[in-house]
């Protein structure tokens, strides 16, 4: 009875038979126990908390914690179900914007609303990739992505990103559509050009500093397309199929950097179907994968106008729709168009839908709505932000630095692929003779996604300006360039050849060299070429180029300019002189390639991807299904509240079964043994100077690997060295000699720098039992090398993978 005696005093003060003393303590000892108390009722509530959460998606408990999240949260708490549903459903626009050519109407778009208590400006998707889509030529004319990925420059890429952010900015644009990064398998990928090549590693991190820079302005930036969007000829009437770990190593990689290296805070799905289901559709992709296991916390956009078939809402896989202008809730279930159109349907969202009294569905858009207004408070959009002007101009002091970078960009682009000593091309008095012209900067947005004969310009007036001083002759007539480019007959013939051989071949005349541009006959999905409009690309030379070479290699020096984003096979490599790749180098191409070949500019840039003949690695077409576990992993079953079924399932539908797994580019040739010959490796790039490597140390530790090494420049001229990391992991059965870091450094002559190359955690990692894990056993092989042709590594070193905490 002493407790209850002592208890019955906490709470009562006026009993008189206590000192004042005494009070004061059992005033202590109340508080104390009121304290212990909400503590035990704290404990409580936080394990009720957790049982109740144990099975929610990493992302949903990470998400909360989120600011901008929060913040979001609020503003949708003032919608009504109409707004709500608003923001989930975009409409893509392209069809009025040819049409009209609105300077105020985007891409995808999504519409404006506003209440007493919340307001919307709405959203500006639009595409940016080499410039801002439909910008009526007001922006600069930015270099292909695949030319950004030869530069090997991270932080040159970071500063294209913030100028190409801001130039979005300026127009009003909230979401660029940028980067891409699906992995090229194959030269004739049909996206070759807006990517960064086929090294996973590598096309992760270019998309991470793009992202940084765009992001950083104040612009969402969009990865794309998430997964496997790698088969464009044949992306919607058939299913790539690859297995878990080579999905996750390979295809899923570049996003896992994107999204853990620089929170980027949108990714467009890809159209395609993957493992027998569409993309867009498919809640592993999207949830397990994308949502949980890569953790990412932005929204995810329907690639613009390419659904089919979609009833998947309940699950909330897509944020955003971008819709064609079609009714709401309809489903097509005639073949329109054999290729493109089938069976084609734009269900969306509706508010229908929402108002049904099922709490999951409406939780499930209101967290979508979340996400697209946590990205844009994270990006200050939400107010004060520009209103939409594609056609708006830089001041141009702004203007003229945005060039500058540029063209610096476009310089560190440029790959030489071969030189017998000939360039760079200084020697006086010679005569030299120019063919054929250059894709003007290779841009759908500029116009309307066709490139035509027209569009190409000479290198000539560039050529002529560096050489004026030198007693050097450069001539090619206009007669010359337009029999080889035939603008009025479209298409060459074996006459127009044989003028140019033999003008070139004259002897009264004594042309020493012949520099002949050349492009590909087709490039790819957005492009026509004399009406010759392909979703891959024709890797045969455009007019007759190859017939040309071949006619006059044997009998005078020839230097060739390649223009396009790969080729295939180039017959007539060992006897010309020299070959520069110079890829879609954007503004400013004549000069920067007229500076390369005459010695104003050190050749630095690098193959992003394996040049081969690619024959084994192309998809094979069967019938036979993947295999029933995968599918039933993967498999939508085509079920769902309205009944509607893929109807697409049996019909005709083929496999494009990825044979290659994990062994993409140049690690299928390593493999091999090089048994399979490329032309060129991985990182290949020639220099006008020399480098050499020494002095190789490594330190592995819980967070990665750090790769010290010296880099001198031993050549004649200043330049700039990729020095590359390959790694070899004690793993059976898995790729060797795998590409994992990278600087580029500037170097005077005989000047000497000490680089540092780190290594992170996850790259010393791979996917194994549904999960990435750390290499920890065994030995590391380290291998420093100038591309992917091992067998010529400058130096090599081991490391034990198991390392101790110091």
């Amino acid at each position: 009875m002493e407790d209850a005696d002592e208890v019955e005093k906490l709470f009562d003060f006026e009993v008189s038979h206590i000192s004042e003393s005494e009070k004061i303590k059992l005033r202590l000892k109340k508080f104390c126990y009121i304290i212990g108390f909400l503590l035990i009722l704290w404990v409580i509530s936080i394990i009720i908390i957790v049982a109740n959460n144990k099975d929610d998606p990493i992302q949903e408990k990470t998400i909360q914690k989120d600011k901008y999240y929060i913040m979001a949260e609020k503003f949708i708490s003032n919608l009504t179900s109409t707004e709500i549903i608003s923001l989930l459903n975009g409409i893509n626009n392209i069809q009025s914007i040819k049409e009209s050519g609105q300077k105020d109407l985007c891409e995808g778009q999504i519409g404006s609303f506003g209440n007493g208590n919340a307001s919307f400006k709405g959203m500006c998707l639009q595409e940016g990739t080499t410039g801002v889509l439909y910008s009526n030529g007001t922006g600069i004319r930015w270099q292909s992505e695949i030319n950004t990925a030869a530069t090997f420059n991270k932080k040159l890429m970071l500063k294209i990103g913030k100028a190409q952010g801001k130039e979005s900015k300026e127009k009003g644009i909230n979401t660029l559509l940028s980067p891409c990064v699906n992995i090229m398998r194959k030269p004739k990928d049909g996206v070759l050009w807006e990517s960064f090549g086929d090294d996973p590693f590598y096309s992760g991190i270019c998309a991470s500093e793009i992202i940084k820079g765009i992001q950083k302005s104040g612009v969402i930036a969009a990865i794309k397309h998430f997964l496997g969007n790698d088969e464009k000829e044949y992306e919607i009437l058939n299913s790539s199929n690859t297995d878990i770990n080579a999905l996750m190593d390979i295809y899923v990689e570049p996003f896992y950097r994107a999204i853990n290296d620089s929170e980027v805070r949108a990714i467009v799905v890809g159209n395609n179907t993957m493992n027998h289901t569409f993309c867009y559709e498919n809640e592993y992709l999207l949830n397990n994968i994308l949502r949980e296991i890569l953790n990412f916390k932005g929204f995810v956009i329907s690639d613009l106008c390419d659904i089919y078939n979609n009833h998947s809402y309940n699950y909330s896989l897509l944020d955003l729709s971008i819709r064609k202008e079609c009714a709401q809730g309809t489903f097509d279930k005639e073949d329109k168009n054999e290729n493109f159109e089938r069976n084609y349907s734009c269900w969306t969202p509706s508010e229908e839908e929402y108002m049904k009294n099922q709490t999951d569905i409406k939780e499930r858009f209101k967290e979508s709505a979340k996400k697209i207004i946590a990205a844009m408070y994270k990006m200050k959009q939400m107010k004060d932000y520009p209103e939409v002007n594609l056609f708006n101009k830089a001041q141009i002091n702004e203007t003229n630095r945005r060039q500058k970078l540029q063209k610096d960009a476009a310089r560190e682009s440029q790959v030489l692929l071969k030189n017998d000593g000939i360039l760079p091309l200084e020697t006086e008095n010679q005569r030299i003779a120019v063919i054929g012209n250059i894709p003007l900067e290779f841009h759908l947005e500029y116009d309307f996604e066709t490139i035509k004969s027209e569009n190409f310009i000479s290198p000539l007036p560039d050529i002529e300006n560096l050489t004026k001083k030198r007693n050097i002759i450069v001539t090619s007539s206009s007669n010359l360039i337009d029999d080889f480019n035939n603008k009025k007959k479209k298409k060459y013939d074996t006459s127009a050849l044989n003028k140019i051989k033999n003008e070139l071949l004259n002897k009264n005349l004594r042309y020493d060299i012949a520099i002949i541009f050349i492009t590909a006959n087709s490039i790819g999905k957005y492009s026509i070429i004399d009406k010759n409009e392909k979703k891959e690309f024709d890797l045969s030379l455009w007019n007759g180029a190859n017939e040309l070479i071949e006619g006059i290699k044997n009998d005078m020096k020839v230097i060739v300019v390649i223009s396009g984003p790969s080729f295939d096979k180039i017959s007539w490599l060992n006897e010309v002189k020299a070959v520069l790749f110079s890829g879609f180098p954007g503004e400013g191409a004549s000069l920067v390639i007229a500076e390369v070949l005459f010695g104003k500019v050190n050749p630095s840039g690098h193959l992003p991807f394996t040049w081969a003949e690619y024959n084994n690695l192309d998809s094979t077409i069967s019938d036979e299904k993947f295999g029933k576990t995968w599918n039933d992993k993967f498999r939508y079953d085509g079920g769902d509240i309205n009944g509607l079924k893929d109807a697409r399932e049996n019909n005709g539908m083929d496999n494009f079964t990825y044979p290659d797994g994990l062994y993409i580019g140049q690690r299928w040739f390593n493999k091999y043994n090089n048994s399979n010959k490329y032309i060129f490796p991985f990182g290949y790039g020639l220099s006008y100077t020399s480098f050499d490597y020494s002095e190789l140390n490594l330190n592995i530790s819980e967070k990665g690997l750090t790769i010290e090494f010296n880099v001198t420049n031993v050549g004649p001229r200043k330049g700039q060295a990729v020095p590359m990391i390959f790694l070899s992991f004690p793993i059976e059965n898995y790729p060797k000699y795998i590409f994992k870091g990278f600087e580029k450094v500037k170097l005077d002559v005989n000047e000497t720098n000490r680089v540092s190359i780190f290594v992170d955690d996850h790259a010393l990692s791979y996917f194994n039992n549904n999960k990435y894990t750390r290499v920890n056993n065994g030995t590391i092989e380290v291998y420093i090398a100038e591309n992917g042709n091992i067998t010529d590594s400058t130096l090599n070193l081991s490391i034990e993978a198991n390392y101790k905490n110091d």
